[in-house]
């Protein structure tokens, strides 16, 4: 809403960086319940998603930290993924969501993991982005569905939890790094790269 924002930093004294605003940002608290965190574990850059709700958080060691009431509570849940990362993650509700991770080091497969509890648990490789011919690069969601960006700026769509993924963009729109959506009175994709474009 106009008046609510959360904003997310790596940790500070084993406790997530979050700050709070009930007023439109002139004043701003720390929260006092999210999650301790481990040595070194840092929130991935681009693996942060808010919905009018809820908020996750992907950290280097594998894990979403997550709040479905705007940041009152806190709870984890683990990727287990070993010595891959995750990349990006999105719901479409405070239930189902994706995430996209590498499954190993630099170069290695990127595949989708998705959860319908909200965060707190998660199932491993439900779909291989590569099947698709792209090079997946985000995963993001408008409301109601989530979206599988490409490389090249093509969009895809699921609405079963990443199980299965329909194309809404399969032309290039030029090479892409970031990618976000949005929901108002036109669902718009944003994408970044080498251009700036806007898919209504």
């Amino acid at each position: 809403d106009a008046n609510s924002g959360i904003v997310v930093g790596d940790p500070i004294s084993s406790k997530l960086g979050i700050m709070k605003t009930t007023n439109a940002g002139a004043t701003w608290s720390t929260s006092t319940t999210v999650p301790a965190v481990a040595t070194g574990e840092k929130i991935v850059a681009g693996a942060v998603y808010a919905n009018a709700t809820g908020i996750w958080c992907g950290t280097t060691n594998d894990r979403v930290l997550y709040s479905t009431n705007q940041g009152a509570n806190w709870g984890t849940g683990t990727l287990s993924i070993g010595a891959g990362q995750i990349l990006s993650v999105a719901f479409q509700d405070d239930k189902i969501g994706v995430a996209l991770y590498r499954t190993g080091g630099a170069g290695s497969a990127v595949k989708i993991a998705s959860s319908t509890t909200g965060g707190s648990t998660w199932t491993l490789d439900v779909f291989n982005p590569s099947t698709l011919e792209i090079q997946a690069v985000k995963v993001t969601s408008p409301g109601k569905y989530c979206l599988m960006i490409g490389s090249n700026g093509e969009v895809y769509a699921t609405e079963d939890a990443g199980k299965t993924w329909q194309p809404v963009l399969s032309r290039s729109a030029g090479n892409v790094t970031v990618a976000d959506a949005r929901q108002s009175s036109r669902n718009t994709v944003l994408f970044g790269g080498d251009k700036f474009s806007v898919l209504q």
